[in-house]
């Protein structure tokens, strides 16, 4: 090989091909930016009126891995991509952020930092990331700014935050057959036709399944001024604004449709929610942004919740192996702190402290309810599912139903609580409702109303042992919520 042409190999294995550059820039939002190991960017921001800069290096990069006994991708490995951490400096001082499921953006010096992506990653399984150029992408702004304009609207009417026991957020996996997919963009799961679907921020229509529909999942795209689309998935034809073809304006707040459950065509998903993505021009295309800060920012200006317990959305382990549950990353509003953490098992077992390992002895679907005790004496609760391997082989479905009631906020004691249960492969279920009532799911749709007031917590139990999925409700408001009643775990 001539030396020339050796050389000029050597460079471009050290040398990033691009410098760290802006993935997105408006005013009033985080920026967005990627760059490679030593290769520092240096954001422009303003604080109090005046310019500031800060320059952000990264220095290392690492990922976390859990057990994955259903993909083709991993087969030989066995394990799959869950977090990754980033080494970096502010300004030269060392600060370490983390990306996972529902990790809230981080203080580092002047900043917040959210870890959006690593290249890695970002380009593992079905749908990866757009245009992802760089080792890492991250997103920024000022201490005591918000994440986003404070305009922006949560999407969901009368939801509170996981009443449901499906959703995926940002690069989240998604258990689905033998593929690998990290899911871009947020699923909250919910009864369908039952909550109006707003408008995040105004703009204009870009895409729309109108008239007819899209013969997929109904995706109505809005794009924003500043250069930013927002996909709003899955609502049923007849329940969407028939107003809103492609070029219609559209208003901050505007009622869009209904959360729904299309599907391939049909409003017949077995898994309804609605799925909302945020992308930006960037690089002669569109990329993915992290959509959870955002979501999270605007729920908590929409809702008069205290605090929002954050489980984890799914994790997986291996029976015998035990499993790190983490209520870390919940978040309090300004004034509230946490006083105490507990964990809810469907056996009736009961752990303390925010973080905690468990052990499974046998496979299967378990889930696990996170109690926060704030310091004002109310509760909120957030469950987690836990899939565990039998570590032996062979395949396993995906996860094996999924359960949501309506109302979700709100409820009052005597009020009917509608309950769906889409199950697929789970066994024959029995039915704690929380207060003395219980029986046998027969039903895919089922009713139950709470005399007292709190918080209850319905359990669907599997004949086996080897399935569980857990359902909070909240009956009165938060006032009510330092009663929890459940009759495997009552409040201390």
């Amino acid at each position: 090989m001539p030396l020339f042409i050796a050389c000029l190999l050597m460079l471009l294995l050290v040398v990033p091909l691009t410098a760290a550059e802006t993935v997105f820039s408006a005013p009033g939002w985080p920026t967005t930016f990627a760059c490679d190991i030593d290769d520092p960017y240096t954001l422009a921001y303003r604080v109090d009126g005046q310019d500031r800069e800060a320059v952000i290096a990264i220095h290392a990069i690492a990922h976390r891995h859990a057990p994955d006994h259903f993909s083709r991708l991993n087969a030989a490995t066995r394990r799959a991509i869950v977090a990754a951490t980033v080494d970096l400096t502010v300004d030269g001082e060392p600060h370490t952020v983390h990306l996972r499921a529902y990790q809230p953006p981080q203080v580092c010096g002047p900043l917040r930092i959210s870890l959006e992506a690593t290249r890695t990653w970002a380009e593992t399984g079905q749908d990866p990331i757009e245009n992802m150029q760089h080792a890492v992408r991250l997103s920024a702004c000022p201490v005591g700014e918000p994440w986003g304009p404070r305009q922006l609207r949560f999407p969901l009417v009368d939801y509170r935050w996981h009443a449901n026991s499906y959703q995926n957020t940002w690069m989240s996996l998604v258990p689905q057959g033998n593929d690998i997919y990290y899911h871009k963009g947020e699923d909250w799961g919910c009864i369908p036709d039952r909550h109006p679907v707003i408008a995040s921020l105004g703009g204009t229509v870009v895409r729309s399944p109108l008239p007819d529909g899209d013969g997929r999942s109904n995706t109505l795209t809005i794009e924003h001024p500043v250069g930013l689309r927002i996909n709003y998935t899955h609502m049923n034809l007849d329940q969407i604004d028939p107003g809103l073809t492609v070029g219609a304006r559209v208003t901050v707040g505007q009622i869009l449709g209904k959360a729904g459950a299309t599907w391939a065509g049909k409003p017949k998903q077995s898994n309804p929610h609605l799925h909302y993505k945020y992308t930006c021009a960037y690089a002669g295309g569109w990329t993915e942004l992290n959509t959870f800060p955002y979501a999270m920012a605007a729920y908590l200006r929409d809702t008069d919740d205290p605090a929002v317990a954050l489980a984890g959305g799914y994790l997986f382990g291996l029976a015998g192996e035990p499993v790190t549950l983490d209520a870390t990353r919940s978040v309090t509003r300004a004034g509230r702190s946490i006083a105490a953490a507990r964990w809810l098992h469907a056996d009736g077992t009961v752990q303390h402290e925010a973080t905690v390992r468990h052990t499974w002895a046998r496979p299967g679907t378990h889930t696990v309810v996170l109690e926060l005790l704030l310091d004002n004496g109310q509760r909120v609760c957030d469950p987690v599912t836990v899939r565990i391997y039998d570590g032996e082989g062979g395949r396993q479905p995906g996860f094996s139903a999924w359960v949501s009631h309506h109302p979700m906020r709100g409820v009052t004691a005597g009020e009917t609580v509608h309950v769906s249960h889409v199950k697929w492969s789970a066994p024959g279920t029995i039915v704690d409702w929380g207060d003395a009532g219980d029986g046998r799911a027969t039903r895919s749709r089922m009713q139950h109303s709470y005399t007292g007031t709190g918080w209850h917590i319905v359990w669907l139990r599997g004949d086996d042992g080897r399935y569980s999925h857990a359902l909070p409700v909240l009956v009165g408001d938060w006032q009510d919520s330092a009663r929890l009643h459940d009759a495997g775990h009552r409040s201390p």
